[in-house]
């Protein structure tokens, strides 16, 4: 059995992660790390499920598994940004937490490999996820 994917869905992925990679880049410079955190979700998804809307293509899992490793792309040029950012330690060190027995610690380490593989996964299953179901109609998910 041949598996098909759309190109078109997996093209502008990738064109969309890097524009908002090269936008994360300089919103870095200019904007607190909390957005840049919540830049790390957002963005890719939505380069998801633009890529999808716009190639007006059905997607399957394939396409969703390789715009899922273009997003893990994205994180890390975004990771490798807010790390370099002299805030990014001051806001870690705040958030650290301890109450009796209970620590709680940000990793200031971004680009570990359970790191990669949680935003994989996340990446992943939310765009499978708000793809189903907000495009029922258009947009059929197709496991080959």
């Amino acid at each position: 059995m041949k598996r098909v994917f759309n190109k078109s869905n997996i093209i502008f992925s990738f064109i969309l992660n890097l524009v908002f990679s090269f936008i994360m880049s300089l919103i870095n410079v200019n904007l607190g790390l909390i957005f840049m955190i919540l830049g790390l979700l957002i963005f890719p998804l939505l380069s998801n499920i633009l890529s999808i809307i716009f190639s007006k293509n059905t997607y399957n899992l394939v396409s969703l598994f390789i715009m899922s490793l273009f997003n893990i792309l994205y994180y890390y040029i975004v990771s490798n940004s807010i790390m370099s950012n002299p805030k990014f330690k001051e806001i870690s060190d705040d958030f650290t937490t301890e109450k009796n027995d209970f620590y709680i610690e940000i990793n200031q380490n971004l680009l570990t490999i359970p790191q990669f593989i949680f935003s994989f996964l996340i990446y992943f299953c939310l765009t499978y996820l708000i793809l189903k179901i907000f495009f029922k109609g258009g947009h059929n998910v197709k496991n080959r």
